[in-house]
């Protein structure tokens, strides 16, 4: 039997060397982009909204001039012409495979055929991220997101297999099943959501294995925002450094590099994989241009050749941060802090984000989730009520609940009815979903 293909070195993967130079960087995200543009002119979706504007651009700078496309102009697409809307420009025998997605708010699932172009790019994309991380052909990963049609879990297995790493797919598993594969075959690597990634710490407890002893070099996380309390507790539980991935299924993506997402135990940075895309950060109200802060992120992928998109708008909050001490070019993003708009919760006047409540809520000393809902009570008076999930044994479990109401009344500015319920029954519903993670919810139109 032939020995298999060398995977490719790590540094292979990277941003080449030539492409440091901003001029250098420019130019290819503008030949790129035009390569992008000519391509959607061959759809009936973007020859009609596109008409009156240029074919090509001479600028990055242009591109504002388009107009975004977001989740519900997808949707409305794939309604009309089912089943890959009319952006879709592969033929059926090109199609390799397709993911889809809910997104976050539930409204309908959006649809993306890939090609082998695309399939190609995109592997090599999420492979980059994992080999900052560190992960190699020596590495045994243990995958806890189920593998679906979501992209995640699709990306995630032909990236590793790309790096040569051995993987155990082990989503669909229950918990005690994965922490038994742990032991069993010595992962060094972890890939699930921080909640997640949690509670199998717990779970691995229960069964006997210290997580701090159990050989994890490393924790790769997405899906959720955190603080940074919440994920030093993380780190030191299972005596791994957490790395981050902020991805999309329309192909926008940022990862931690070798810095990790919590160097120094301080909140690090994602980079904007800046060579396979054009990435926006703008005023969602205005559509200017972001500097520094908070922002919306529109992403124009030139991983799009089955079905391409320009500006899509992705309704994710992300925070420009200043640039890396690593050097590498393209946007910064701040690690842990990218959100959904429509997770921001507006309560008795106050706007209440999520960010804002992970602060307050995992600075409590035991607290490994929460649940957050606004509902009224029976004068129509609206209540904002937080169930914390406590670790049983916790030095601070009994106090969990008076100390998370005055971090909530200080770090958001509310009143908040906060409860208690037993360790790991918030956290284990996250089991076998991923999709960022929603810990508000406003349930006033459910009255």
């Amino acid at each position: 039997m032939a020995d298999p293909p060398t995977p490719p070195a790590g540094r292979s993967l990277d941003v080449a060397p030539e492409l440091r130079d901003p001029e250098a960087l420019r130019a290819h995200q503008l030949a790129e982009l035009n390569r992008v543009l000519a391509r959607a002119g061959e759809t009936p979706f973007y020859r009609e909204r596109f008409a009156g504007l240029p074919a090509a651009v001479g600028s990055l700078g242009e591109l504002a001039a388009f107009p975004t496309t977001g989740k519900r102009d997808v949707l409305s697409d794939l309604a009309r012409h089912p089943p890959y809307g009319s952006r879709a420009r592969a033929s059926r025998a090109a199609i390799r495979h397709i993911v889809t997605t809910s997104g976050t708010s539930g409204a309908g699932e959006e649809v993306y055929p890939m090609d082998a172009e695309d399939e190609e790019r995109v592997h090599r994309m999420v492979a980059r991220g994992f080999s900052w991380s560190g992960v190699d052909a020596d590495s045994v990963v243990i995958n806890t997101l189920p593998m679906t049609t979501a992209a995640a879990g699709q990306w995630y297995y032909h990236a590793l297999r790309l790096l040569g790493a051995t993987v155990l797919e082990v989503g669909m598993y229950a918990t005690e099943r994965k922490v038994e594969y742990l032991r069993r075959f010595g992962g060094d690597t972890l890939v699930g959501t921080p909640a997640y990634l949690l509670h199998m710490a717990a779970v691995a407890e229960e069964a006997g294995t210290d997580p701090a002893r159990a050989g994890v070099r490393r924790l790769v996380v997405a899906g959720e925002s955190w603080s940074e309390s919440w994920m030093r507790r993380l780190e030191e539980r299972w005596s791994a450094r957490v790395f981050e991935q902020y991805g999309s299924t329309q192909r926008a993506m940022a990862w931690s590099c070798e810095r990790g997402a919590l160097p120094g135990g301080e909140r690090g940075i994602l980079h904007a994989l800046s060579d396979h895309g054009v990435y926006e950060v703008v005023d969602p109200a205005s559509g200017a241009p972001v500097d520094e802060g908070p922002g919306e992120l529109v992403v124009t992928p030139f991983v799009s050749s089955a079905s391409p998109l320009v500006r899509f708008a992705t309704g994710d909050r992300v925070v420009v941060a200043p640039s890396c001490p690593c050097g590498r070019p393209g946007p910064c993003l701040v690690a842990g802090r990218a959100d959904r708009y429509d997770f921001m919760v507006k309560v008795r006047g106050v706007n209440v984000w999520p960010d804002a409540l992970d602060r307050a809520v995992f600075g409590v000393p035991g607290v490994s989730e929460y649940l957050a809902e606004v509902t009224r009570d029976d004068t129509g008076a609206e209540v904002l009520g937080v169930s914390l999930d406590v670790a049983e044994g916790e030095p601070a479990a009994g106090r969990s609940a008076a100390l998370a109401a005055e971090a909530i009344r200080r770090v958001v500015g509310l009143h908040a009815a906060v409860t208690t319920v037993p360790g790991g029954s918030i956290a284990s519903r996250v089991e076998g979903h991923f999709r960022k993670r929603r810990r508000l919810y406003d349930r006033r139109t459910e009255d």
